[in-house]
């Protein structure tokens, strides 16, 4: 036997409704949260490899004056205050 099935003209549940805002809400929570760890990613890589770039740039200039230096010398009188304590450096003397 074969039955047919009679098309219902009744429309949709409001059970159905609900469902369907739950999972679309679900789904656009899941989609907001991936979007917005990727931003946040994405700033801290920018940031760091804007802080990599400058330190290349600085490193590359001291490197060029310092093959351009006449003579060297240290010295040790560079005393830095932190956190209370006195920090001692030495310091690199470049003649150019």
């Amino acid at each position: 036997m074969i039955k047919v099935f009679k098309k219902s003209n009744k429309g949709i549940t409001l059970i159905e409704l609900i469902v369907t805002i739950l999972i679309m809400s679900i789904m656009s929570g899941t989609i907001f949260l991936f979007v917005n760890a990727s931003k946040s990613s994405y700033g801290q890589v920018h940031e760091e490899v804007t802080m990599q770039t400058e330190a290349d740039i600085t490193l590359n200039f001291i490197e060029n004056i310092a093959y351009g230096a006449v003579t060297y010398k240290y010295t040790d009188d560079f005393i830095v205050n932190v956190s209370g304590e006195q920090t001692r450096f030495n310091v690199l003397c470049m003649e150019t």
